[in-house]
């Protein structure tokens, strides 16, 4: 072979492999590229998926700002009131000192005591008793909302029963469960009375509110198992005794614990129309109730338990009764049976 054409063969081969090697770098690049492409779309992912955690902690702890947590509360759990804890007293003061023993065990919110080391200020009624942190125990929850709960059945004096010769004791408030729900909402957020209202009838305990609620009984007379008040006459009263706008957040398109879990991660309590029997939450047509809901609790699964006040029980309506809870499942079906009036769900706006 010819030395001339031996050059032009060995620059051909040359440029082969000088093409060929830019070729590979193309692909290479080209990889490399794509990989970090998805790297980054995996990364925006994953730090959205942060963001919206980051979101719903920051919403949780909002919620829980002032520190209020569940606690469940033994039996023999001694109350004391903050007369009983002051340093004003002497001992035998203190002993003396005398308060409603509680003896309900069960769910009770409350804060650590900033006044009293070592006590837990828990809400009971429409006020606070003071228990020792060593003999409650935490319960955990995702949201949680101050409440004390009171009985909307309360004694209006007694009667003399000529054939037994007892004093029978008078009760009213059977159907009371609207402003019972209305008045603990009022006392959890520290509502104040619309002037108006205070002027004319200073409302100053739960037994007003449902004296003055009479003239708001749309269903009937409070006073027995018949009577009552629809939601929009529940609004009407809040509206006028507390200048509080109740609306009604029922969704026939989304479930009710769906609805009431966005109230409470809100902030905010909700008043919720179900089912019951005896004070408890049935999946059943039964009795038309007013419960207040104030927290809930998520498990691993994510399924979800309300935390809720009822104002049915009987007994000693001066004792305080404890939380009580629900499922989602149970409130579900509660709060969409048919009722007498529309569905409701209210909280305010």
């Amino acid at each position: 072979m010819k030395s001339s054409n031996m050059k032009v063969v060995l620059l051909a081969i040359l440029s082969s492999v000088v093409a060929f090697c830019i070729v590979l770098m193309l692909i290479y690049l080209l990889a490399t590229a794509s990989n970090n492409t998805k790297k980054n779309s995996a990364n925006a992912a994953v730090q959205s998926q942060s963001d919206v955690a980051k979101k719903s902690t920051e919403a949780n702890a909002q919620v829980s700002a002032e520190g209020c947590t569940l606690y469940y509360v033994n039996q023999d759990t001694d109350f004391f009131t903050a007369d009983m804890l002051s340093d004003d007293l002497d001992a035998a003061e203190k002993e003396a000192a005398e308060m409603e023993s509680n003896t309900i065990s069960g769910l009770y919110t409350g804060t650590e005591s900033a006044t009293y080391a070592g006590y837990i200020e828990l809400n009971y009624l429409d006020g606070t008793v003071f228990v020792p942190s060593t003999d409650v125990m935490p319960v955990s929850t995702s949201v949680i909302l101050p409440l004390g709960s009171i009985s909307q059945i309360i004694q209006t004096g007694a009667e003399y029963d000529y054939e037994t010769g007892d004093e029978m004791p008078q009760f009213t408030g059977y159907s009371g469960c609207g402003p019972a729900c209305l008045y603990m909402l009022a006392t959890s957020i520290g509502a104040e009375l619309n002037p108006t209202t205070a002027a004319e009838s200073p409302i100053t305990s739960y037994e007003e509110l449902l004296d003055y609620a009479s003239a708001y009984a749309d269903q009937g007379d409070m006073s027995t198992d018949d009577g009552g008040m629809t939601s929009g006459s529940l609004c009407a009263l809040a509206r006028d005794v507390y200048a509080l706008n109740l609306v009604n957040k029922y969704d026939a398109e989304q479930s009710p614990s769906a609805v009431v879990k966005s109230i409470l991660d809100e902030g905010k309590q909700a008043i919720v129309l179900v089912n019951h029997e005896n004070g408890r939450v049935v999946d059943k047509n039964a009795n038309e109730h007013f419960i207040l809901v104030t927290g809930y609790s998520t498990a691993a699964d994510g399924t979800l338990r309300f935390v809720y006040a009822n104002s049915y029980y009987y007994g000693d309506y001066s004792v305080g009764e404890p939380l009580l809870t629900l499922s989602a499942d149970m409130l579900d079906t509660s709060a969409s049976l048919e009722f007498s009036e529309p569905n409701a769900i209210l909280c305010v706006e």
